[in-house]
């Protein structure tokens, strides 16, 4: 049977103790009287079955949702980027920048019963993470090295200095055990796909494909009165509307930023029962952005990529496909995100379908005698953003057919997407959802850099190389000065939108929703929505 939360019985729901948290999604006038209840179900929803649930691997959503209530992370940043520990109780940095030390917490244990040590974070960091980590290319690129003299200390020693490694580097790094992985594949562990071992809040439970996930209380936590659910119930529904049919009808509790359809928030907003939640600078600074494959003949072109960009009306994208609740998209660097982003880049490509026209006629692509001048193919994942990109993917179908392109739609399952993208490079333009913050020496460089054309995750799919925008990367990484840093970035922005790898089309506005009945914190920093500091109740 499919877990609901009424399936999951009231009685798992009921006589539940207390204990003190500020409630975070209450209204005002109740905050004072919220207190944390512990005990109870969370049932959330995601688009579909994660492909496993190594995150130190991948950046797929969907195993994000789930595998983030079972692992653990040296430091976390939560939505205001405000810096806690998590396995790191407290850090320091050597006046030159060039050693880190970190004492890990000495009463961490990993879900089997074994002992974590500063030895599996040392090495979960450096025989995972760097090696396979989507953003670790970059953020971890000037570690010279890392020690644990002890099992409570890490040492990690730098190349040169680097102002955003703390905290920004460890925002998506994640821990996972060495007496599990060692001596295997990280990417191929049979404990990927099944009986993963963590060291977070929630133990791994169950997976039933094509229905759930279930994780359940860690008796072990090594935060004190965390977390305060007894489980959480990961279900895949598919169905955009099915999902929110779901939480209007109480069968799951909470759609995430990722599930939740754009077109579906005003509705919700007007149920009693329902509460919807926007932030604008959650510090990934997320955006939405078609890669070009600048191997294909028409797209390796500088002047039609301009004109692609051109023809496309990012207002109305912003409009239609993502409801009005985003901010139209000029730059690789996110507009919300201050002072990383160039305002004068914004200029740039106004929609102008004549123009677009002319580029690509003085390219040498002219309309034949059917009025097309050529196809390319735009593949996404058809359930990301909650559909919104799948209605994306039809408007600029319509726009380009205006200036003689043919937009072919491409849309796969999540993990068959960025499989294809990522690890196979098969696509012409290639839609999705991608972190730009908290720092453009994190998130932003990782994607142009010559050295960064590799078939794994989160990497330069594009095969775009320039020297002066990896030169221009590379130094702002190591420099000390903020306002020089700010240039620098600002230069790079210059040349990446005369250029146009990608197609930058709106920056993400972060939506969820959940049932009244949920209390407390779930909007976290990243990509990731931590749940151990959320509880629920009935009657609501």
């Amino acid at each position: 049977m499919v877990p609901t939360r009424r399936s999951l019985g009231r009685g798992m729901l009921a006589g539940l103790a207390t204990v003190g948290l500020q409630a975070v999604f209450a209204s005002s006038a109740t905050v004072a009287q919220e207190q944390p209840r512990k005990g109870g179900t969370l049932v959330y929803a995601l688009g579909g079955d994660p492909p496993h649930l190594n995150i130190a691997i991948t950046s797929d959503l969907n195993a994000q949702q789930v595998a983030t209530q079972i692992f653990s992370q040296v430091l976390r940043v939560d939505k205001d980027a405000n810096v806690t520990g998590d396995l790191a109780e407290s850090w320091t940095m050597s006046p030159d920048g060039l050693t880190y030390t970190f004492k890990i917490r000495s009463n961490v244990k990993w879900h089997d019963g074994r002992p974590l040590t500063a030895e599996d974070v040392r090495w979960a960091l450096t025989e995972i993470n760097m090696k396979y980590n989507p953003t670790a290319s970059t953020s971890f690129a000037t570690v010279d090295k890392m020690e644990a003299p002890d099992a409570a200390t890490l040492i990690i020693r730098m190349k040169q200095p680097f102002p955003a490694f703390v905290p920004w580097s460890f925002v998506n790094q994640w821990i996972y055990p060495k007496h599990i992985y060692e001596g295997t594949d990280p990417r191929q562990n049979e404990r990927n796909y099944r009986n993963p071992i963590g060291s977070g809040p929630f133990v791994f439970k169950e997976w039933v494909r094509g229905s759930h996930v279930m994780m359940e209380r860690n008796p072990n936590y090594y935060k004190k009165d965390l977390p305060y659910l007894d489980r959480v119930v990961a279900r895949f529904i598919p169905d955009h509307g099915s999902r929110v049919l779901a939480l209007e009808t109480g069968e799951i509790d909470y759609i995430s930023i990722y599930g939740l359809p754009p077109s579906a928030v005003q509705g919700l907003s007007k149920k009693s029962d329902v509460s919807v939640i926007t932030h604008r600078t959650r510090v990934n600074y997320g955006g939405i952005m078609a890669h070009m494959n600048l191997r294909n003949q028409y797209l390796q072109s500088k002047e039609v990529r301009q004109a692609i960009y051109t023809a496309i009306n990012r207002d109305v994208l912003v409009e239609r496909a993502a409801a009005g609740l985003a901010e139209r998209a000029s730059s690789p660097v996110s507009s919300l995100h201050k002072p990383w982003f160039n305002s004068e880049v914004a200029k740039k490509y106004p929609h102008d379908s004549k123009k677009a026209e002319a580029l690509l006629d003085s390219a040498g692509f002219k309309r034949g005698a059917d009025g097309k001048r050529f196809s390319v193919r735009i593949s996404y994942a058809r359930t990301d953003q909650g559909g919104a990109l799948h209605s994306a993917a039809e408007i600029m179908r319509e726009q380009l057919r205006d200036v003689g392109i043919d937009l072919v739609l491409d849309p796969k399952d999540y993990a068959v997407w960025m499989e294809g993208a990522h690890l196979k490079w098969d696509f012409d333009m290639s839609m999705g959802s991608y972190q730009t913050g908290p720092d453009p020496a994190i998130a932003v460089s990782r994607l142009y850099i010559t050295r960064n054309i590799q078939k794994l995750m989160g990497r330069n799919l594009m095969g775009y190389s320039s020297a002066k925008v990896d030169e221009f990367f590379d130094v702002a990484e190591g420099e000390l000065d903020l306002q020089k840093r700010i240039v620098m970035y600002h230069r790079v922005q210059d040349i990446l939108t005369d250029d146009v790898p990608a197609l930058w089309l709106w920056d993400r506005v972060s939506t969820l929703a959940h049932r009244n009945r949920v209390k407390g914190e779930i909007f976290c920093g990243a990509h990731l929505e931590n749940i151990e500091a959320a509880w629920v109740v009935d009657g609501e």
